[in-house]
């Protein structure tokens, strides 16, 4: 089906993605920017590819991306040909678009099959560019469902990129929309109130497809509910009607307990560390149970060994032992606090160098004050990308809530800092960005294939 011309090709043609505008990369932009009927003449010139599969769609401030995985391995395990659609990447923009077929296995979409895409999708937004200037997340969410389609995927798990009402990926009109919980993010683009921000994440609920809808803070909660009034949707309010235990807690994942309204699961594992990713798994199960009632069926058991092979990097991942190397991509005061408190029910006992590194554009000052106190030392850097804030201002920042506080300029020389202070009985945590994140791994040499594996080394 792809054709690839020589490796020359194949590099110049996907230099093309990099030279489209990147909002991922940019930290001021007009939100009125982001132009969904551009990218709905994009997809009707493509012959409306997204229309070629049943989808469900996650919007959210925290716990989309995990919540996603946890419906793709689910699906997986039921046999279906499932198509996952997550963002930003950690190491390769491949990691952006996995398949898994019947009887083949999973993987994540191959330069040569990019190149392809790209080379019928170049001419038409050529043809269309009077229109306004396609950006990268337009053109590769396109190249995702044009992929999809061609590959035969019946269902798609696909993650908003940010907000939900303007996003690239609300074109679909899928079986299920889920909200994961909105805290303040993005408040320059989505508005200064949860009210503002759930409103624009809620624009994803569509006719006909159920509203699976995570635990809110009630002034997000009322405003996603008078969205949903207006369609209107099957609504399915998660707390209210699933509840869980835990069973066990270990650093190789979490045994819990689920009754939901329909039926229990006594002995369920997550691979992935923290109470919130069991709290994620139940609005998983949520959206699998609401998928079954849409006739896509998933057994009690798929859902049980889809969550038990989960596998989501770059959120309270340890990569080493003694000393212990924790990378989390917690950016903003609500997804720090739970990165606070899965740290403590792990390692409460044991000094933490913290290596920290942020955006300008996040909740700063939220992320310092409930992080760095946890740490004997601070260390500030940034990572390598236009978006993050220097590591000299971020340090002015952080300078209120530690009395060792060190500056390194680069990831590289940050680690290296930080194991000369730690001691083998001691944690380095790497937060603040999944940028940073990314950097790390990269670091320690992990391929894209491989940084999902949740093996120690």
């Amino acid at each position: 089906m792809y054709e690839l011309r020589s490796m020359n090709n194949t590099q110049e043609t996907l230099q093309f993605l990099d030279s489209l505008i990147d909002y991922e990369k940019i930290t001021t932009y007009p939100y009125d920017a982001m132009k969904l009927e551009r990218m709905r003449t994009l997809l009707s010139a493509l012959g409306n590819p997204q229309n070629a599969f049943q989808s469900v769609h996650v919007a959210g401030s925290r716990g989309k991306g995990s919540t996603c995985a946890m419906v793709y391995q689910m699906l997986r395990e039921a046999g279906f040909s499932v198509g996952l659609y997550t963002s930003p990447h950690l190491i390769s923009r491949r990691e952006r678009i996995r398949i898994s077929k019947r009887g083949r296995g999973e993987r994540m979409i191959l330069d040569e099959e990019s190149v392809s895409l790209i080379m019928k999708v170049k001419p038409v937004i050529e043809r269309l560019s009077p229109s306004g200037p396609f950006t990268f997340f337009e053109v590769f969410t396109a190249l995702s469902f044009l992929f999809f389609k061609e590959e035969g995927i019946e269902i798609a798990v696909v993650e908003v990129g940010m907000g939900g009402r303007l996003d690239a990926t609300n074109l679909m009109h899928p079986l299920v929309a889920a909200i994961t919980p909105i805290s303040f993010d993005h408040m320059d683009k989505l508005g200064t109130t949860l009210a503002a921000i759930a409103c624009e994440k809620a624009q994803i609920l569509k006719k006909d497809a159920a509203a699976v809808i995570s635990h809110q803070e009630p002034e997000a909660l009322s405003e996603i509910r008078k969205v949903a009034k207006g369609i209107p949707v099957d609504w399915v309010e998660v707390p209210s009607q699933y509840s869980y235990r835990i069973l066990e807690k270990s650093e190789t994942g979490t045994r819990f307990f689920v009754r939901g309204p329909e039926e229990e699961w006594s002995d369920l594992f997550l691979p992935l560390l923290g109470e919130h990713q069991v709290q994620n798994a139940l609005v998983a199960i949520a959206i699998c149970e609401a998928l079954s009632k849409k006739g896509v069926r998933l057994s009690h058991e798929a859902i049980r060994r889809g969550l038990s092979q989960v596998d989501w990097p770059g959120r309270f991942q340890i990569l080493e032992r003694d000393p212990a190397l924790i990378v989390d991509g917690a950016q903003n005061g609500a997804s720090a606090a739970v990165l606070k408190n899965t740290f403590l029910d792990f390692f409460e006992d044991q000094p933490l160098v913290l290596i920290l590194g942020i955006s300008a554009d996040k909740e700063i000052d939220a992320v310092c004050k409930t992080l760095c106190p946890l740490a004997k030392t601070v260390i500030v850097t940034r990572a390598q990308t236009v978006r993050a804030l220097d590591a000299e201002a971020l340090k002015r920042h952080v300078s209120s809530y530690s009395s060792d506080l060190q500056t390194a300029p680069s990831v590289q020389e940050a680690l290296t800092l930080a194991r000369a202070r730690v001691g083998t009985d001691g944690v380095i945590l790497v937060t603040g960005s999944l940028y940073l994140v990314g950097e790390v791994l990269e670091l320690l040499a992990y391929s894209v294939e491989r940084i999902g594996k949740q093996t120690i080394r």
